[in-house]
């Protein structure tokens, strides 16, 4: 008896679906752990990543059960499976997510940390202003590398001052609100 021509077809279907549900599955959970706890703005695009592979596997595999069974084939329909079981089992929840704020206090600490360098290399004292270009070589990528998510502007303030983003406020600012359990 001559195989059917369209269930070969839709055979060899599932069989890549089902490849490629274990491929994007297998490709979410790798980048899923390799992200860090807290999930800042270097690890965001691999965190939104992670989701979208993690879909893209969902769906291959339910295309590869559906024409498994079209098919009456069983190895499209253990490939579909084992995609979403796998991502039920070994996904990692315990990422904090992206936090915006936190990132803008990260800055903030720079900032701070990079006026403090500046300082004590040239003996600066409380009040005196500083400029962007004056600390920008205390900072990897220079101040201009930074940015707030929520399109907030840093303001570097004279020497002894906190810095400060125009949406989030200044590190002592951001402090009091988390130590009094206020998240934006």
């Amino acid at each position: 008896m001559q195989p059917n021509p369209s269930r070969k077809g839709i055979s060899i279907a599932a069989l890549a679906f089902g490849a490629t549900a274990i491929i994007a599955a297998a490709s979410a959970l790798t980048l899923d752990n390799s992200l860090p706890y807290r999930i800042g703005p270097t690890h965001y695009t691999q965190f939104l990543w992670v989701g979208r592979l993690s879909v893209a596997s969902l769906v291959c595999s339910i295309a590869a059960i559906t024409f498994g069974i079209m098919s009456r084939q069983r190895l499209p329909l253990a490939l579909g499976l084992v995609s979403p079981v796998s991502l039920l089992l070994f996904m990692s929840v315990v990422h904090s997510g992206p936090d915006p704020q936190a990132w803008c206090y990260n800055n903030l600490r720079t900032i701070d940390a990079a006026k403090q360098h500046l300082a004590d290399e040239i003996g600066l004292t409380n009040g005196a202003t500083i400029t962007a270009e004056q600390i920008s070589k205390y900072i990897e990528g220079g101040f201009n590398s930074f940015k707030c998510a929520e399109q907030g502007k840093f303001i570097i303030g004279s020497f002894g001052r906190e810095p400060r983003c125009s949406v989030h406020g200044s590190e002592s600012e951001m402090e009091n609100l988390w130590k009094q359990g206020v998240r934006p």
